[in-house]
């Protein structure tokens, strides 16, 4: 987010993430959009957490050993499982929404909510069915992390000095599943808007003249830089994913209605969701982000090498629409140049 916001606008980096100047979070009764998301993944982050794998020590050794695989009996049996899902809801409710630390309290809670925070539970029950009904069609999925906080870190340019910069990020999650008959593992970032984000290159994602700049694409490469960094195993045929959690329903069907045989469905499932790269006619699936590294990487570290630099300031943004819904506008005067 932080690298985004940079590139979208320098001023906005620095008034944020140096100052340290936040917009007042406001009371409401009301389910706001980030508490809607928020929600969202902390269900799915329950329904999947059974079946993650862990980190475990053995004679001394630590080792990740794998989670088992879900299977398509699995996840259609949660799908139907009203009860099941509306104890999910309860906790992520209470969690999220009433602000209730204690790990037992939020699986005993009574939930008691008005109208219009029913219609955002039954909204979200909806979305979480969907979610799992999608996953279905290209199970078996094995979890390996959810909600995972990564780290890296990298040694950056800065002026005359090499310093040393900590990237990370929180992924909700990592999983392998099979496409066109390999295992690819996939970063998987939770979207709920329904808007797609695409990028014609990789040059794109590093380009602040563009709008809508695809944060979301450059979320994703990002990610797999960090998890590469990490498992180095899982840098082969890694698949960034966006799943649009909005638009998984009608996707599905669509797939569902055109698609017959169970595996090409399953391919076109996951290729659906996994972030693209080009225009059409020649859009691509990135199904291996190593692909890319040779040109994501070097403009990942000269754009840190920028942000780093003592002697570059922190300027205003040359695109005037980055400015829109800007929470520093009336500082700065929110034109743009």
């Amino acid at each position: 987010s932080a690298i985004n916001t940079y590139l979208n606008c320098p001023l906005q980096f620095y008034l944020r993430y140096v100052v340290g100047l936040y917009e007042d979070d406001e009371l409401s009764e009301e389910v706001d959009s980030r508490q809607f998301g928020t929600i969202f993944h902390e269900c799915m982050e329950q329904i999947y957490k059974p079946y993650k794998g862990e980190v475990v020590e053995e004679n001394g050794k630590l080792w990740f050993k794998r989670g088992r695989e879900i299977t398509k009996q699995e996840l259609e049996k949660w799908a139907k499982d009203d009860m099941g899902l509306d104890k999910v809801l309860s906790y992520a409710f209470a969690k999220v929404f009433f602000n209730i630390c204690d790990e037992e309290k939020c699986w005993n809670f009574k939930l008691r909510l008005n109208g219009e925070q029913e219609i955002n539970r039954v909204v979200l029950k909806k979305y979480v069915k969907n979610q799992l009904m999608y996953d279905k069609e290209v199970a078996p999925i094995k979890i390996c992390g959810l909600e995972e906080n990564v780290e890296h870190t990298e040694a950056v340019k800065s002026g005359d000095k090499t310093i040393r910069v900590l990237l990370g990020g929180i992924i909700d999650r990592r999983d392998e599943v099979t496409y066109q008959q390999d295992v690819h593992p996939r970063i998987v970032d939770y979207k709920t808007s329904q808007s797609r984000h695409a990028a014609k290159s990789v040059d794109e994602l590093f380009d602040p003249t563009i709008d809508p700049h695809p944060d979301y694409v450059f979320q994703t490469f990002y990610y797999s830089y960090v998890v590469a960094q990490n498992w180095k195993s899982m840098g082969e045929n890694l698949m960034p994913t966006l799943m649009y959690i909005k638009l998984c329903s009608k996707s599905m069907k669509e797939i569902l209605a055109k698609e017959t045989d169970p595996v090409k469905r399953a391919d076109k499932m996951i290729a659906n969701m996994c972030v693209t790269m080009g225009v059409y006619p020649n859009k691509v699936v990135v199904a291996d982000y190593s692909e890319y590294y040779d040109q994501f990487v070097p403009q990942l570290r000269a754009l840190l090498s920028e942000l780093f630099d003592p002697q570059k300031p922190f300027v205003q943004t040359p695109c005037k629409e980055h400015c829109k819904y800007c929470e520093f506008a009336q500082i700065c005067g929110g034109k743009g140049k």
